[in-house]
């Protein structure tokens, strides 16, 4: 292997995981601790996170007011999607001066 590809390797193994594996022995601090770290991260332009463990950082998840990155809440096959705990953003109206 060439010096290039070590050097690409050694990158590749020295990145930390961009997702986290949530189950019943996750604490609520690392879920939260983790999702602070993503959103500070500049290699990530999109958390995706499930709605029921938003649910569970609820506070800080709504603290994230930058557009980068985008957090989106997503139904899952252990709980429904509830439409009614969407946050709404608001979007400036288009205003014409014709």
């Amino acid at each position: 292997m060439g010096k290039p590809w070590r050097m690409i390797l050694a990158r590749l193994l020295a990145r930390k995981p961009n997702y986290l594996i949530v189950d019943k022995t996750t604490s609520v601090s690392e879920i939260e601790d983790t999702f602070k770290t993503f959103c500070a991260r500049d290699d990530i332009a999109i958390v995706l996170i499930n709605q029921h463990i938003a649910e569970m950082i609820r506070y800080t998840v709504d603290q994230h007011t930058a557009s980068v990155p985008a957090v989106l809440e997503i139904p899952s096959k252990e709980a429904p999607y509830d439409p009614s705990k969407v946050r709404k953003l608001s979007q400036p109206s288009m205003v014409s001066n014709s």
